[in-house]
Formats: structure tokens, sequence, C-alpha cells
């Protein structure tokens, strides 16, 4: 129940009761659990590695057809369907500062490599850092950051994003729901590379600002939903837009500790310029996904197949995560109009200490 003085009288009875080997280990378990707990530092980590598969990987339009100053070109190559396998390590650090209201600051990095078998033009290498802190007050909680990304592409580097933020969250209606509304403004950097030699086009500002709540609706389900507005102000006329977003996700807890989650979303996004090169018409876009992931720890699936307790305790923590996606974007241009199917498998291991 959280109440760490009665948990460790109660881990006191039990341990003088000189109980078995297996109940010693859960008394150390829980002990060590406590002691992390107790500790204004906390630090965590994670590294997970799989594959997954895209139809189209390389968005080809679906009609086989682009445009070029407003004419209609039969397209020279095809849906080119490829296999990326990646990995991805994170750590975060935070810290109570034992104030009652800056209760909280944080630091974390990920960094993450996906590697496309065909098309090595979107090879991926990604560097995420964060910063923040937790400010609590009568009217809510306040987490004020700042965001840093780094992107290469085919080890050429890409883009640069640099942000702030600040969240503001507070249970409602008996603590069964949770809003919040996130607002972010960064600034993006585009480096022109063979492969996209005009990506400073995209340069600029931009500001995103996200509504939301979850539900919960049982101990082992919630809801989250949230509407978004996302600006885009790049150097060129044609890279900017306004988008409006709707999102909503689905978390059920299933028996043996495994998981599904179903998220969807759709976004409208408006152009303010036309491009010449493609065509006169300025684009308008809906972009839409589905995202279904089932997640079992090995633990239950050891305990399945070779028995309890078979598999060695390193590896039982271990989650595996299988997922389909779909994603779609209706154009009025049909440079930018495709979809594609995505599956995933992924391993993931958390650590605190």
């Amino acid at each position: 129940m959280d109440v760490i003085d009665d948990a460790k009288a109660q881990l006191d009875v039990l341990e003088a009761a000189n109980p078995s080997g297996a109940i010693k280990a859960e008394i150390a378990k829980y002990r060590k659990l406590i002691e992390q707990r107790q500790n204004p530092l906390k630090r965590s980590a994670s590294f997970a590695a799989g594959m997954h598969y895209d139809k189209n990987r390389n968005a080809y339009p679906d009609s086989g057809n682009f445009l070029v100053l407003g004419a209609v070109t039969p397209g020279t190559s095809e849906e080119i369907d490829d296999w990326g396998r990646f990995a991805l390590g994170a750590v975060q650090i935070s810290r109570d500062t034992g104030k009652q209201q800056l209760q909280e600051v944080s630091l974390d990095a990920a960094y993450m490599y996906d590697d496309q078998v065909e098309v090595s033009a979107i090879d991926v290498q990604a560097l995420l850092l964060n910063v923040g802190a937790l400010y609590k007050s009568q009217y809510g909680d306040f987490l004020p950051g700042a965001h840093a990304t780094i992107i290469n592409l085919d080890r050429d580097r890409y883009s640069r994003d640099y942000a702030v933020s600040m969240r503001w969250q507070k249970p409602v209606y008996k603590s069964t729901i949770a809003m919040f509304v996130d607002a972010r403004h960064g600034w993006r950097a585009y480096n022109n590379t063979l492969a996209a030699p005009f990506n400073d086009e995209q340069d600029g500002n931009y500001q995103r600002l996200e509504v939301g709540g979850r539900k919960v609706i049982d101990p082992t389900t919630w809801f989250n939903v949230s509407l978004t507005l996302n600006r885009i102000d790049a150097s060129a006329e044609f890279q900017s837009y306004e988008g409006y977003a709707l999102s909503a996700d689905l978390t059920k807890i299933l028996p043996r500790s495994t998981f599904l989650n179903v998220a969807a979303s759709v976004e409208k996004q408006f152009y303010e310029g036309p491009d010449g090169f493609v065509s006169p018409l300025t684009r308008k876009d809906t972009d839409s996904s589905l995202d279904v992931t089932y997640g079992v720890p090995l633990a239950t699936i050891g305990d399945l197949v070779f028995g309890d307790g078979a598999l060695p305790e390193q590896v039982r923590p271990i989650l595996l995560n299988l997922s389909v996606a779909y994603q779609n974007s209706d154009s009025n241009l049909l440079n930018y109009d495709y979809h594609n199917y995505r599956t995933q498998f992924m391993f993931n291991r958390g650590w605190d200490f």
C-alpha cells in the first residue's frame, strides 16, 4: 500500500520467524525496493532491440504516378518492402529535492539505431536529450522541460531539433480522470544531403499544443485521448502548415502480466502555399494510423512452455512486444498519397539502480 514504515515492520516480523530460503529471497527483494524508494536519487536504464517489416518503406505513391510542374508523370520505380533492424538504449536520472513544491528534477537520454536492409538512405541514428522538473501546486502539477534531438540518415547529418515545453496535469473526478495541457515551442535545422538536396527548405520554428486526458476505467484498463494543434513555420512556404490531430489509445492488462494496446490517430494538414515544381495546387493531407501491440514477459512464456520458474532470473523480466500497424496518407497531390503496413517485434529490458 506504499506505506514504507509499516512494510518494513512486517518484513521484520516475517524475517524473525526464520522463513525458508525462497521467502528470505523475497524479503531481500522487497527490502531492496524500499531502499530504492527512499533514496532521493532515482536511476534507471532500458535497452530494446528488434526488427520491423514495412510493405512500402519508400512511401511510394498509391497511383504509381507523380506530379511534375502540374503534369502527371509515370514513376520509374515501385513500392519497396524492407526489413529494419533496430536497437534503442535509454537512461533516466531524477532527484527528489525534498521541497514541497519543486519536488523533482530529472534528466534522460536515449540513442536509437535503425538499419534498413534495402533502403539504406533512411538508416536512422538518433540521439534524444531531455531535462525537466516537477512543480506541484494547488492548481495542479507543472512540468517544464528542455529538449534536443539530433538525427542522422545513412550516417549523414539530417536534422537538429531544440525545444522548450510546459506541461500541466491535474486529477479530476475522484482522481479517475487526469487532464493535461502540453505546449511546446521549438526550432529545427535541416542539412542538405545527396538523397535530399533541398532539406534546408524545412528549416524553421514550430509550435505544438496538445490537450487531453486519461480515464481509468478499472485497475487493469485505461483510455487516453487528446487533441493537438501543430504549427510548422518553415523557410519555404510550401513546407509550412497547420495540422489538427485527434489521437486515442486503450491499454488493457491481461492475465499473466501480458497487455494489449490499441492506438489510433488522424491528422488534417493544411499547407500555406504550392510547391511550383510539383503543382500549382496547395497541398492538403489527411494522415491516419492504427497500431495494435501485444506485450508478454518472457517469464510468462517460459512458465507456460517449460514450467514455473524454468527461466533464469536475468531473463524473466525481458518483455516481448509484437505489433502490427497501418499508416495512410490521403493527399490532393499524387506525390504524397500512399499507405504502408508494418509488423514489428521487440525485446525490452529495464533496470532500476
